[in-house]
């Protein structure tokens, strides 16, 4: 096709589909200046394009493949296929799990939609007060509910265990939550290098909740589940109690319950890496 605009001049082309694009320009007092676009579209069809195969998949992992056909075609009869009499797979394809796992993904929901999951119960519980909404694990289970949790609550038994003679606050800590989860345990049998290694010996289900704050923690004090934090290298206590303000824990290194402001321990906390560990 021939284009010859009047008083216009082609710099260059560009082609998307069965359109032409025409870039142009036009000449006033002795200079070109950029004009309007062209557009030039046609009519003519490829042949090779109306006949063609496309696939999806289905359910159970199953392929459909699909045979497009021009408009107005018919078909005599239906289409015959050939399959192979036998396959041979030179890889062994097997997946073999050589130890068992129990990863727990969690789901967040908030306002009735699912915006996130995570596999760490911190960053989930976290993501969850933010939007202010809840957290289900895998198993339909509420692990933690924004709002969910009394104005205040004092857990009872949270207290008697000291470190010494090798019993470090770590271990007196895991075995006041143990004691708490009604395991029955010997102070001797908690064996462990962290808390969560000490822990997961005697209980199916803990959570690692460090990256969140005190109170979003306090959820779980508030479930009869008490929390271990950390204060200081290699110092642990114990979440026992909060009201409105204050929040108590379990020193094992002192044998004393403290009370402060949840202002005051939150910056204890977070200076100490807001580590957190409790069992549900």
């Amino acid at each position: 096709k021939k284009y010859s605009p009047s008083n216009k001049y082609v710099t260059s082309i560009e082609t998307d589909g069965n359109v032409v694009y025409v870039n142009r320009v036009k000449k006033k007092n002795g200079s070109y200046t950029k004009t309007s676009t062209d557009s030039i579209m046609t009519q003519l069809i490829s042949e090779n394009s109306t006949y063609y195969v496309d696939s999806t998949s289905v359910k159970k992992f199953l392929k459909q493949n699909y045979l497009h056909l021009p408009s107005g075609a018919k078909m005599e009869e239906k289409p015959d296929f050939k399959t192979v009499e036998l396959v041979v797979i030179t890889e062994n394809t097997t997946l073999r799990l050589t130890e068992k796992t129990n990863i727990k993904c969690f789901y967040i929901y908030s306002h009735g939609a699912l915006i996130g999951k995570k596999f760490h119960c911190g960053e989930a519980v976290s993501t969850a007060n933010e939007g202010m909404g809840v957290v289900i694990d895998s198993d339909g289970k509420v692990i933690w509910e924004r709002g969910g949790q009394f104005l205040s609550k004092e857990l009872s038994g949270i207290s008697g265990a000291r470190t010494g003679n090798g019993f470090s606050s770590k271990k007196a800590c895991s075995y006041l939550l143990l004691k708490a989860m009604q395991v029955n345990i010997d102070k001797k049998d908690v064996e462990g290098d962290s808390v969560m290694q000490i822990l997961k010996k005697h209980l199916d289900y803990v959570v690692n909740l460090s990256g969140c704050d005190v109170s979003e923690v306090l959820y779980f004090v508030s479930s009869e589940s008490p929390v271990i934090a950390k204060i200081g290298k290699d110092h642990y206590v114990v979440l026992k109690a909060y009201t409105e303000n204050n929040v108590k824990w379990y020193d094992p290194q002192s044998g004393e319950t403290t009370s402060m402001s949840i202002s005051n321990a939150s910056k204890t906390l977070k200076e100490a890496g807001n580590v957190f560990i409790s069992a549900v």
